[in-house]
């Protein structure tokens, strides 16, 4: 078919019966949102009701969503996706998924959208404290994600565990339950404010119980590097990556956990059988405290017993710090980033956009994270009537671990504590081989200073 020979109204309806095709339009004409993300069936269900009413306010756009795993197991499909052009319009992101989205030219440059924001709603954002992690993959302040929503770690302590067995501040069931504040004390074994002091006093007087567990071993490696000041990864002014992770500081800590691990007092994700998470292990009354995102918080409420109480009480803490005066806590959660190709309109990328600040403005990010213990990401969610009342259940009968949560990482003292890690082609393998080295080393498949060597290795190789 010649095209050229074509008069114009014929063209206009070839391109119009294209548009299924092209991914531009679904089989009833709507502008097509794809979204892919990491959410599981409870928050697809809050999803969905966002979505029948964005569809609601604008008929034109529809929406289709699908869960692709963890966030390890989205960056791959999306990095297959993206030479195939079978990439969504949009999905979850970690910052450091997205430079190897910026490196394969896939990633939306999304600085005009943001011009497009009116002061106070671009403020709205900047305030709730997430909004410049989108801005960190060059020095000219391209934005290439922006915040959904946002979690960090807590520790979730078996409160009920420690009173019955005398782990409290006067050593009786009446006491306070003795919470650590900070990792380590070599020098006072008796300081039980320190977690691996206390771990190893439960294990002497309970010696078939593991007292720890750590959700996240990639986690694990970086916040406990950024505690102890250890050199992890850096960057230069021109955005190069550069690897700092191998040295004899971060060898000696790891050493150190190898010993605690040793001695029975922790457990980490990635050495529990099929990957477990440490969060069941928690709720099935076999750990006395996990760390674990907020973002993960309903995996750490217990069952409820005969009488329909909860097994067990469950207070959530501040993670221990090594300096109490400079206190570092991770700060994550699904960002979203947006792809082009030549199979996405520019129709679906100004849909997909709507769609993002649709279910990030006041209502709907307040309404997400009191439905699943993440943060909000807009300044006026927090103010919001709904979130306030749901702050105000704490210390009254309908308080639930949602609302501890809340009111702890609403405190400046977490929020100003937040940290963020470098960013560059590569970093996201970092991440991944650094939390390899705690698994391997704990489970006597490499010594350390093979463990750092590969590790190295593999992460200059992806940076290549």
């Amino acid at each position: 078919m010649n095209l050229k020979k074509l008069p114009k109204f014929a063209l206009m309806s070839l391109i119009g019966l294209s548009c299924f095709t092209m991914s531009a339009c679904n089989k009833d004409d709507r502008v097509e949102v794809i979204f892919w993300h990491t959410m599981g069936q409870a928050n697809q269900e809050k999803l969905n009701a966002m979505i029948e009413a964005f569809e609601a306010e604008n008929p034109n756009i529809h929406v289709t969503h699908a869960q692709q795993g963890g966030y390890t197991d989205i960056e791959a499909k999306l990095l297959k996706a993206i030479p195939a052009k079978t990439t969504p319009t949009m999905a979850f992101c970690y910052p450091d998924h997205v430079a190897n989205y910026i490196d394969a030219k896939a990633a939306v440059k999304l600085n005009s959208y943001v011009d497009a924001m009116s002061a106070e709603e671009l403020q709205d954002y900047k305030d709730a404290g997430f909004w410049d992690e989108g801005a960190s993959y060059d020095s000219e302040g391209s934005i290439y994600s922006v915040p959904f929503s946002k979690s960090t770690e807590v520790l979730f302590v078996n409160a009920s565990w420690l009173k019955s067995n005398g782990f409290t501040d006067d050593g009786t069931i009446t006491g306070n339950p003795l919470i650590p504040t900070k990792w380590e004390n070599n020098e006072d074994p008796n300081d039980l404010t320190a977690m691996f002091n206390l771990c190893r006093a439960i294990k002497k007087k309970h010696p078939t119980i593991t007292p720890f567990g750590y959700d996240s071993d990639d986690n694990m490696y970086i916040t406990l590097s950024a505690q102890y000041g250890i050199p992890y990864t850096s960057i230069d002014a021109e955005g190069n990556g550069s690897i700092d992770f191998d040295n004899q500081q971060a060898k000696d800590l790891v050493t150190r956990l190898k010993g605690y691990y040793d001695e029975g007092l922790f457990v980490t994700k990635g050495v529990l059988p099929n990957n477990s998470y440490t969060s069941t292990k928690f709720t099935k009354e076999e750990l006395i405290f996990s760390v674990g995102s907020t973002g993960g918080t309903s995996y750490n409420i217990p069952a409820i017993d005969s009488d329909g109480n909860y097994a067990f009480d469950v207070q959530v803490a501040p993670i221990p710090q090594y300096d109490a005066n400079n206190p570092k806590v991770i700060s994550q959660g699904p960002s979203i980033t947006f792809f082009q190709n030549s199979k996405i309109s520019q129709e679906q990328m100004d849909a997909s956009w709507k769609f993002y600040r649709f279910i990030t403005n006041s209502n709907n990010s307040a309404a997400y994270a009191i439905f699943t213990g993440y943060e909000p990401v807009c300044e006026s969610a927090y103010t919001s009537s709904a979130y306030v009342a749901h702050l105000a259940k704490l210390g009254t009968e309908k308080e639930d671990l949602f609302t501890k949560v809340a009111n702890l990482t609403v405190k400046d003292t977490i929020k100003n504590a937040y940290f963020f890690s470098p960013v560059f082609v590569g970093s996201s393998t970092a991440r991944q081989e650094c939390g390899g080295i705690i698994t391997q080393v704990l489970l006597d498949n490499k010594t350390v200073d093979k463990a750092f060597k590969d590790a190295k290795t593999n992460t200059i190789f992806a940076m290549e």
